[in-house]
């Protein structure tokens, strides 16, 4: 049994290998070092437990996709965003960016996705679409418009109903090129449609950022960072995207303070079309009854507790605007509505899961919070009357 992947080191980590029965844990970009480990392994020669990859893999021998992938999605950078450093990112661990070329690889895939795949949208994926082509920290505003307008081009020649989408940005890269992420989106989001786009925001704190995240805000300063989030989201929002921004929280050396910083920012960006989620598999948690240690003893604290809470909120106001997203291209009425009402009533499950922590601060913060959320799931929910003559039949 091998087992890979950016949260393989997890095993190694806290000693649970062999209990799990894993023989070697693959750890870093698969395509140089992954074949030779196969190959040892179907030969019965000996490997290690852990096997660590050398170096990222250079993009020229990065393969194409032999079968579609998850979503119709198109990798069009590999490595981080390029500007962060963060300490805590995976792909950022694995090699600074590096952009695939159109040309007999990003067009292959697209091709594939839509003719073998069914897929009627192609995702460009990227941990930050805006700075394909980039060789330092600022953008390369040619290389990107070339790639949106080639894929753009390539996407539509099957067909108008046909579309093309990314998915991850920095609040930096765009605040720095606005100009760029209109001309991009007249092409992905035409006709004012709108798509999400994933941006980290991690915190609102210039002291974690400077920390743990020191390229983050480049070229701008730390201290900048909220006015570079709240105009970046406000950019975005204009060229109808919404935006999924995550937030951290319990970062290490993390204060009181920070947390303030990070509920301010919150408040800053209330108004705009941004979903908070701070921590996005509560609900989960919530429909399966169990217990997250670390989201207990965050809750046990008031002003933490009052970070998730808000940000819980602004999660469910749009809700309803991201089922409608989910949904716009989905023809049966039911299939429509049933995840319409899944969207709804996770937060309700949370709710629940949270009573005793959260009830008061509900009352304060939320105002009618609770009763909205029932009536949303109420009309939220499908019942099917069948008629007479069909259930004799």
């Amino acid at each position: 049994m091998v087992v890979g992947g950016p949260a393989g080191w997890q095993i190694t980590d806290t000693g649970k290998q062999r209990e799990l029965g894993v023989d070697v844990v693959y750890e870093g970009e698969f395509e140089e070092d992954g074949p030779q480990l196969f190959d040892k392994l179907i030969k019965g020669e000996p490997a290690p437990e852990r096997f660590v990859a050398h170096r990222p893999v250079p993009v020229d021998i990065i393969p194409t996709i032999a079968t579609p992938s998850i979503g119709g999605m198109v990798e069009v950078t590999r490595g981080g965003c390029g500007r962060g450093g963060c300490q805590f990112c995976t792909p950022t661990l694995s090699g600074m960016i590096r952009s695939i070329p159109f040309e007999g690889h990003i067009d292959r895939e697209i091709k594939l996705n839509i003719e073998v795949g069914g897929f009627e949208e192609i995702t460009l994926h990227s941990e930050e679409f805006f700075r394909y082509g980039a060789k330092g920290i600022e953008p390369n505003p040619e290389k990107v418009l070339d790639l949106t307008v080639k894929a753009y081009k390539l996407v539509k020649s099957y067909g108008d109903n046909y579309e093309l989408t990314t998915d991850f940005t920095t609040a930096a890269v765009v605040k720095y090129a606005p100009k760029m992420v209109k001309e991009v989106s007249e092409y992905m989001n035409e006709g004012g449609t709108w798509h999400f786009i994933e941006m980290g925001i991690e915190t609102g704190s210039p002291r974690l950022l400077r920390m743990l995240m020191a390229g983050k805000a480049l070229p701008y300063k730390p201290e900048q960072y909220p006015d570079v989030v709240e105009e970046a989201i406000g950019i975005l929002n204009d060229n109808h995207w919404v935006v999924v921004g995550t937030m951290i929280l319990n970062l290490p050396g993390e204060t009181d303070d920070d947390v303030i910083k990070s509920l301010e920012l919150l408040d800053r960006i209330s108004k705009l079309r941004v979903l908070t989620f701070p921590l996005p598999f509560i609900p989960m948690g919530a429909l399966r009854k169990r217990d997250f240690t670390i989201l207990d003893r965050l809750l046990e604290d008031p002003l933490r507790r009052e970070f998730i809470l808000k940000a819980f909120i602004k999660s469910f106001e749009e809700a309803k605007a991201f089922s409608s997203l989910i949904t716009r291209k989905v023809e049966n009425f039911i299939v429509k509505r049933l995840i319409g009402y899944i969207a709804v009533s996770s937060f309700n499950l949370v709710l629940k899961r949270y009573k005793e922590k959260l009830g008061s601060l509900i009352e304060q913060y939320g105002g009618e919070f609770r009763e909205r959320i029932k009536e949303e799931v109420n009309r939220a929910s499908v019942s099917i009357r069948l008629h007479d003559d069909f259930n004799e039949q």
